[in-house]
Order: structure tokens, then sequence, then C-alpha cells
């Protein structure tokens, strides 16, 4: 049985005015979603398993389909068999490919640690982390969050988990696109299906490339209907 922990996304319809636990919108999360920070530890996702596990997710354009964790203002689901639960990209990256991780990162991001004037080992030591330290500097978690290095930890990773049967990676403390400081965190899914459930936990007929923003109905995913910003009589 999953432990009760507090909502970590809310409606941004259910808050009269903005309260400082719910002030970060990550670029491509529903205009009406804010998400609390940090975000709750999500290691039991590892455990109960098949779990269905709430998400947001808007058109992104990545080859393997990125939500949001958004438990407390999504009821559209992603079915989880086989999860993996890490920190970041750089993190899931070494307990993937271990003692290989940092030739991968020198191999993929390597103009970055150049221009940084960092290695590889240094970068991973640092984002190996359980918990969402403050203390790191925005220009270290960029190697796990932003441009062209975080597309090809994406694909190492998308790699490692076809080939090792796992159908869902958690990047439970994963850093803003743009690093900034203080830092600010959000639980990203990567899960290799397309299939998405409602409320009911039944498989819904829409594709996540259907729609921007993706939902199941007024109907099937009342809530996540709403957060995607439609409107009663909407469709």
């Amino acid at each position: 049985m999953a432990p009760a922990i507090a909502p970590y996304c809310a409606p941004l319809a259910a808050r009269a005015t903005p309260s400082p636990p719910h002030t970060y919108k990550p670029l491509f999360l529903p205009h009406g979603a804010r998400l609390r920070m940090p975000p709750p530890a999500l290691g039991h996702l590892q455990r109960d398993l098949p779990a269905d596990i709430p998400v947001l997710h808007t058109r992104d354009g990545y080859a393997a389909p990125f939500y949001y964790y958004a438990q407390g203002c999504s009821d559209l689901h992603v079915r989880a068999n086989k999860v993996l639960v890490t920190s970041n990209r750089v993190h899931a990256l070494k307990l993937t490919h271990k003692q290989r991780a940092p030739t991968i990162l020198h191999e993929r991001c390597g103009h970055e640690l150049v221009a940084a004037n960092l290695s590889a080992a240094r970068v991973i030591r640092w984002l190996s982390v359980d918990w969402p330290d403050p203390s790191i500097p925005p220009s270290i978690a960029a190697f796990s969050s932003k441009g062209g290095c975080s597309h090809h930890l994406n694909a190492v990773l998308y790699n490692w988990m076809v080939h090792n049967n796992h159908d869902t990676l958690v990047l439970n403390y994963e850093y803003e696109g743009l690093p900034t400081s203080p830092l600010r965190w959000k639980a990203e899914v990567m899960h290799l299906g397309r299939l998405v459930y409602n409320t009911n936990h039944t498989a819904c007929s829409v594709h996540v490339l259907d729609r921007r923003c993706v939902h199941c109905g007024r109907l099937g995913t009342p809530t996540t209907w709403s957060v995607c910003g439609h409107h009663p009589g909407e469709a």
C-alpha cells in the first residue's frame, strides 16, 4: 500500500490567491496547475506494482513521452509495471551504467564539460544524491536538465529502459530546464508506453500525441480536463 502523501500538484482554480508552496510552473506544465516544492519522495513507486501513476502531459516533441508526476491535480494515469526511481538524469545514468557512467557522460556532453572546466566524474558525484540538495550549483544542475546534454542522456536512458524491460523511469528531483538559484525541482516520469488511463483506471482511446494537453475527456478525466484549460460546456 502506497503511503499517504500531501498533494504535490495543485489545480490553479483551487487557489483563490497564489500561495508559496504552489508557485512553480515548469515550461510544459498545463496552465491550470502549479507544483509544490520540493517534490515528495517517490521511492514507493518501485513497489506495489503494477501501479497507475497520476500524470500530466503536454505535447513536447520528445521521442519518449515525458510526463509530470501530478498527484493532486490529475486523474490521468500511466500504468507502470517495472519502475526505477532516481533523482535526476545524471543520477539515473550512474545507477543504470555504473562504472561506465563517467565515460558516457563525457562522450555525450563533452562540449559542455569543457566549457564548464569540469570532469564527468565530478558532475556525477555532485548530482548522485537522493534528496533535493539546494547547495548544488545551477551550473552543475544544468548537466541533467538543460539543452543538448539532457537530450543525449534521454536517448541513453531510453535505450537502457528498452533493453532492461523497465517501462518507467522516475526522475524524482529533476531540475528546471535553465537552473537558477535558488534551485527548483520537478518530478518527471519517463514512460515507454503511450497508453493512458482515466479516473476509473480504464484505458482511454486518446493517444498522447493527439492533444496538446492530454486528457480523456470531461467525463473520463474531469480534473485533468479542467487543468488543461477546458470549461463547462466543452467536450
